[in-house]
C-alpha cells in the first residue's frame, strides 16, 4: 500500500494533487464537436482537394505536412463532422495507436481518416495541457490496454472518449504546467 503524501489523493490513475479532478476525455471536449474519427475512404489524390491527416503523418507530437493526401472536396463535404480546427488534438487509433499531435493553424479546415480521432478541447481548458496529458504515461497505458486486434490493431472510439485524464481545476494552473513541460 502506497502512503498518500499530504496534499495528494489516490485515484484510479495514481497519486494526484488534492484539488485536481479525474475526468473523462469526453468531458474535456466541446459539446458541439464530439470526439470522432474521420474519412473511411479518402480516395485518390486530388490536386485541388482538402488535406487529410493519416496516422503516418503524425509523429513526435506533430503533424508532418510534407506528404499529405488531398481528398476530393465532395468526400470532405460528406465528413464535415471530422474537419479540423487549429488547436484540435489528434490521437492515432488504428495501426500505431496513441500518437498525439496538435493541429497547426495551417491545417485549419483539413480532415482526418478513420484511423485518427479528433478531440477539440472545450473553452476554459488549456489545449496545450491536454496535449501533454494525452502523452502522459497513465493515458498511454490506457490506450495500450484498450488496443485490440490481430491484423490491424486499434482502439474503439468509445474507449477514446472514456480515457481518464488528471486535470488541475484552474486553467491558469493548466497553462503553467503546459509551459513548464
Amino acid at each position: 500500500v502506497m502512503e498518500v503524501r499530504a496534499g495528494y489523493k489516490q485515484t484510479d490513475i495514481g497519486m494526484i494533487p488534492e484539488d485536481w479532478k479525474v475526468i473523462l476525455l469526453d468531458d474535456c471536449v466541446r459539446r458541439d464537436a464530439p470526439i470522432c474519427y474521420g474519412i473511411l475512404m479518402p480516395g485518390p489524390h486530388c490536386n485541388d482537394g482538402v488535406p487529410v491527416v493519416k496516422v503516418r503523418d503524425i509523429f513526435e507530437g506533430r503533424v508532418d505536412e510534407s506528404g499529405l493526401l488531398l481528398t476530393h472536396p465532395s468526400i470532405d463535404d460528406a465528413y464535415r463532422r471530422s474537419r479540423l480546427a487549429a488547436g484540435d488534438l489528434l490521437v492515432t487509433i488504428r495501426g500505431t495507436t496513441g500518437r498525439v499531435a496538435s493541429v497547426p493553424a495551417s491545417l485549419d479546415g483539413a480532415n482526418i481518416t478513420q484511423d485518427t480521432a479528433r478531440a477539440r478541447p472545450s473553452t476554459g481548458l488549456d489545449a496545450q495541457y491536454l496535449y501533454f496529458a494525452l502523452h502522459s504515461e497513465h493515458v498511454q497505458r490506457q490506450i495500450a490496454l484498450h488496443t485490440i486486434g490481430q491484423a490491424v490493431r486499434g482502439i474503439n472510439i468509445r474507449d477514446v472518449r472514456d480515457l481518464v485524464v488528471a486535470l488541475p481545476d484552474s486553467a491558469s494552473e493548466q497553462r503553467a504546467i503546459a509551459a513548464a513541460l
